[in-house]
This record gives structure tokens, C-alpha cells and sequence, in this order.
């Protein structure tokens, strides 16, 4: 079972809000590069794009990224 923390339910609202953006407003990503298209014109991969972002920057329950250490 996962424990579902706000820090979670924040991941998941994110994630689920951004990639409703292409359904809903249709030209809201039209200003950025058409190269960008494949990505920010797919609700999906863009959704999956920011999940795995916040999940790096935001989730820390011990398998998060390896910490590290600095030199002196």
C-alpha cells in the first residue's frame, strides 16, 4: 500500500490540472516551438512529463534522489 500524503495529492493535482491545458485551452502553448508541440500538445505525455518532475523535486520518503555530499 502508498501512503498518500498532501505532498502526493499536491503531485497528483499538479499533474492532472497541467495536462488538461491542451483539451481546454487549445491554443494556450502555440507561443513555444514546434519542436515542443509533441510534447505539450499531448495532455498525456504532458501530464507524465510534470508527474515525474514534482515527484523529483517535491517526494522524499527515503527513495528519492541520492543525496549529495559536498566536498570541503
Amino acid at each position: 500500500a502508498v501512503e498518500f500524503t498532501e505532498t502526493k495529492a499536491l503531485v497528483v493535482g499538479i499533474a492532472v490540472m497541467v495536462s488538461l491545458l491542451p483539451t481546454v485551452v487549445p491554443g494556450f502553448f502555440d507561443a513555444f516551438p514546434s519542436w515542443a508541440s509533441m510534447i505539450l500538445g499531448s495532455g498525456i505525455s504532458l501530464g507524465a512529463v510534470v508527474v515525474v518532475t514534482l515527484n523529483i523535486l517535491l517526494v522524499r520518503d527515503g527513495m528519492g534522489p541520492a543525496r549529495v555530499e559536498r566536498l570541503p
